[in-house]
C-alpha cells in the first residue's frame, strides 16, 4: 500500500477521500497527503476528529492529523482541507 500522496505538482489539484480509501492505501493505517498551498483535501461526513496533538511534524512538514476508528489521516497543513 501507500503511507504517503503527493497532490503537488502543476495546477491546483484535489483529492476526495473516503475511510474506505485509506484502509484500502495504507498498510499502516496511517496516511500523509502532501501538497502546495493550491491543493486541495476534503473527507466529509465520516467522523474524522482533530487530534489534540494536531499539527504533527514528519520529516520536516507540519500536518494536521485527523484519527478515526484507530485510522490516521495526516493532511500537509500548506493544503487546504475540509475534514469531517
Amino acid at each position: 500500500g501507500f503511507e504517503v500522496v503527493d497532490i503537488g505538482g502543476s495546477g491546483a489539484n484535489s483529492l476526495n477521500l473516503t475511510l474506505g480509501d485509506i484502509v484500502d492505501l495504507s498498510d499502516n493505517r496511517t496516511l500523509r497527503v502532501l501538497g502546495d498551498a493550491d491543493d486541495s483535501v476534503t473527507a466529509p461526513g465520516q467522523g474524522w476528529m482533530l487530534n489534540s496533538s494536531s499539527p504533527v511534524v514528519v520529516d520536516g512538514t507540519s500536518f494536521a492529523s485527523y484519527s478515526l476508528n484507530g485510522f490516521l489521516l495526516l493532511i500537509d497543513e500548506a493544503v487546504g482541507h475540509s475534514v469531517s
